[in-house]
């Protein structure tokens, strides 16, 4: 499947050399990721954090998932930062994490969660973490959970 899909890459760069691939800067988004910032802007249990990261003025409203299109730089340097575990693999040799990026007014929020393997009673189990930047991106703070 990959071998047909590279050929047809390859054969449309032949045929059109101002073909590029495009390879995607931001992660998808993912219903956890977005439910723990979502949680982080609103329950109160999050409030001590909210004041220390200066975002207790954010709303659930403002939350945007960072994309190609608008924030292509963004998420290639959020990438890089993070290389080493987007590149990591669980036991079965598969993505152990999910990432997603998102942007509240002028925080960007790294959410990254256990990804779960498709196969059948594999159960993965690990810490979740939420990063905040500011929008230089510096970090003001993470939390495991």
């Amino acid at each position: 499947m990959y071998i047909l899909f590279f050929l047809q890459l390859f054969l449309a760069g032949i045929s059109n050399p101002d073909v590029t691939l495009q390879i995607a800067n931001c992660p998808a988004n993912n219903s956890t990721n977005r439910s723990i910032v979502e949680d982080f802007l609103s329950k109160p249990y999050w409030s001590q954090e909210r004041t220390e990261t200066n975002t207790e003025h954010l709303t659930i409203s403002q939350i945007t998932l960072l994309s190609d299109t608008n924030d292509s730089t963004a998420c290639t340097s959020l990438n890089t930062t993070y290389q080493e575990a987007l590149d990591e693999k669980n036991g079965l040799g598969e993505q152990a994490y999910n990432f997603t990026y998102y942007k509240a007014g002028s925080f960007y929020f790294v959410v990254i969660t256990i990804r779960q393997s498709d196969i059948p009673n594999y159960v993965t189990s690990g810490i979740n973490y939420i990063h905040i930047y500011d929008q230089s991106q510096d970090l003001v703070e993470a939390y495991a959970f």
